[in-house]
């Protein structure tokens, strides 16, 4: 091989290794995002096995929105739910109108409240009232709030009517990135073979080039 077939060759081959280098990176980062991907899954899989509900001590009854406040009210004449809409609607993409008789009852109450936070589950609810989303306060004494997770009656229980669905969830996510990760280390594989023989040859090229040079500096000393 002459010597600027050589140094040709050697270019050639210094690019693709520059390609393999770039792509075995791109490996790195894609299989750090799918670690990342791993733990967002295995995070939302322990948050809903983790997540809580109100519940009738005395009837093991879940409440939702309405049964809390039928509930609540019966100790409170004055209870009523106040809701920071801002937040809510950040949160669940919905807006509660005030003016708006929800229960179709003929009237415009806080029983409307209710009804329009029964579009949540009791974890959602139990969420919102947590993250201050929702509150119960009593009209008859100052709006002072009432607090639900000491009050006698109510106790807090797991959530359970979502587990199925979030472990089906988890099993059919963490399946998909198992493959994408599988996927990657085969290709990862080929790149670190092909690497290593373009890197053995590049040193063969520079050899022959190396003595090309050699022969050449001879020949015209």
């Amino acid at each position: 091989m002459g010597l600027c077939a050589s140094q040709a060759r050697l270019l050639m081959l210094t690019a693709r290794k520059s390609d393999l280098e770039y792509r075995r990176m791109q490996i790195t980062n894609a299989k750090q995002l799918l670690a990342m991907e791993q733990e967002e899954i295995a995070m939302e899989r322990s948050e809903k096995l983790s997540n809580m509900q109100f519940t009738n001590m005395y009837s093991g009854e879940a409440l939702n929105a309405t049964g809390l406040l039928d509930y609540i009210q019966g100790q409170f004449s004055g209870a009523e739910f106040r809701i920071d809409e801002k937040l809510f609607e950040k949160m669940y993409g919905s807006t509660f109108d005030s003016t708006r008789d929800y229960n179709n009852d003929g009237t415009v109450d806080n029983k409307d409240m209710a009804v329009f936070l029964d579009q949540l589950t009791e974890a959602e609810l139990y969420e919102a009232y947590e993250m201050g989303i929702v509150s119960v306060v009593d009209t008859t004494n100052n709006d002072a709030l009432i607090s639900l997770t000491t009050e006698n009656g109510i106790k807090e229980k797991r959530y359970e009517d979502d587990d199925a669905l979030s472990e089906a969830r988890y099993t059919e996510a963490m399946a998909k990135v198992k493959r994408k990760e599988q996927a990657l280390d085969i290709e990862a594989q080929q790149i670190e073979t092909q690497y290593t023989a373009v890197s053995s040859e590049i040193e063969a090229v520079q050899s022959l080039v190396k003595k090309n040079a050699e022969k050449g500096m001879k020949y015209f000393s």
